[in-house]
């Protein structure tokens, strides 16, 4: 009976030092965002900033490969779906693990583009 008990015991704390070492390395590879570190830079009057240079940005506006390249692809795809571009002036974004919404909603500042067809 006793020897049952020993068994079960130790497979219960075996158990418990697993989950905890578990927990401890999906708290290790998580990370936390406690503030927004913004990024500024300014568009031009003559450029256009549209989804082609969101995805690969110019030379000039090599800010924006601070946000990450799917994050990119998706604003991109918002501005072409919505035939958008950046608005000229100042942009505002956050750069460091940015949410859509950030971007989109709080972060650039967008105006339709022409239809010269």
């Amino acid at each position: 009976m006793f020897k049952y008990i020993k068994i079960f015991g130790t497979i219960f704390i075996l158990m418990i030092v697993i989950i905890i070492v578990a927990i401890f390395c999906i708290l290790k590879n998580t990370t936390v965002r406690t503030t927004k570190d913004y990024a500024v830079m300014y568009v031009d009057v003559e450029d256009i900033v549209d989804a082609e240079a969101m995805i690969s940005p110019p030379e000039k506006y090599s800010q924006l490969l601070q946000i990450d390249l799917d994050m990119r692809k998706k604003v991109a795809n918002y501005m072409e779906k919505n035939n958008l571009k950046l608005k000229s002036g100042k942009q505002r974004f956050v750069r460091i693990y940015p949410t859509l919404d950030e971007l989109i909603d709080d972060g650039f500042e967008f105006e339709k583009m022409r239809d010269d067809k």
